[in-house]
């Protein structure tokens, strides 16, 4: 079962069971499609035990916030090593 968040690349038939596998208060981010598939996800599997649904669009985000995403080169040119920790800003 994943416990808090579920990121969602793919999309397709598996997108539902990544939301069913959701805890209380989950939330599945829904980033992309390379399954080619974009599913349609039962409400009812939102509506119980208080799931979300949140989609992210990176490449727009990107074009908007240049800087803040270059921060993120030391990851993408493999630079990084341990653990990363994202600390969304206010």
């Amino acid at each position: 079962m994943v416990r808090g968040r579920g990121v969602d690349p793919v999309g397709g038939e598996l997108s539902e069971h990544a939301l069913r596998g959701l805890r209380e208060g989950g939330r599945l981010l829904v980033v992309g499609f390379a399954s080619g598939g974009i599913v349609r996800l039962p409400a009812n599997q939102v509506l119980l035990r208080n799931r979300a649904v949140v989609g992210v669009d990176w490449g727009a985000w990107s074009m908007g916030h240049a800087a803040e995403n270059r921060a993120m080169d030391g990851l993408l040119e493999r630079r990084v090593t341990g653990k990363i920790v994202l600390v969304p800003s206010s």
